[in-house]
């Protein structure tokens, strides 16, 4: 396989005005793969992300899945430029299924990661999630979810759905 370097860039504050942001990006690339805060949202932070996208770069937000109790602030997320990816392994998790769910029937999810931290603890799901989400949504959904992934690596446009500007999450409790 071609590996490229990445990481999880944690979004902080100033984080736009580090001169060297770029070199953070996937490797080759224009993608930055950001972390959210698990604490706070606010303001401040969706700035960030905005200045981000103003120095041309292209902010994907890692395991959204994860951030359900801030699923109140999701529309504000909607008004800028980004990516969503979810973990392959929070999709085979019973527990998640209806925020995934609520997620993809919203056009919510541009790729599925491995979140892979090593190949004893944690292995990739990848596969296992890719065959879920096709029974689920078929075909079209893993193929949509597999091309973004390719699109991503090669520095290509990424394809998006046209994300639905109100507060989904109300049923959910927030």
């Amino acid at each position: 396989p071609d590996v490229k370097l990445g990481c999880e860039v944690n979004l902080s504050r100033d984080i736009s005005k580090f001169d060297l942001l770029e070199k953070l990006c996937v490797e080759g690339t224009d993608y930055i793969l950001i972390e959210m805060p698990y604490n706070y949202w606010d303001e401040v932070l969706f700035d960030a992300i905005y200045y981000i996208t103003l120095r041309k770069m292209k902010p994907v937000m890692a395991h959204i899945e994860r951030f359900f109790r801030h699923s109140n602030k999701f529309e504000s997320l909607l008004d800028l430029d980004i990516f969503y990816q979810i973990n392959a392994d929070s999709v085979l998790e019973p527990k998640m299924n209806r925020f995934i769910s609520a997620l993809f029937k919203n056009e919510m999810v541009n790729f599925i990661g491995s979140d892979m931290h090593n190949t004893e603890a944690r292995p990739t799901q990848i596969l296992k999630a890719y065959e879920k989400k096709k029974k689920i949504y078929g075909v079209g959904c893993a193929d949509y979810l597999m091309e973004n992934s390719y699109r991503l690596v090669e520095n290509r446009e990424v394809d998006s759905f046209v994300f639905k500007k109100k507060n989904i999450f109300t049923r959910f409790g927030k």
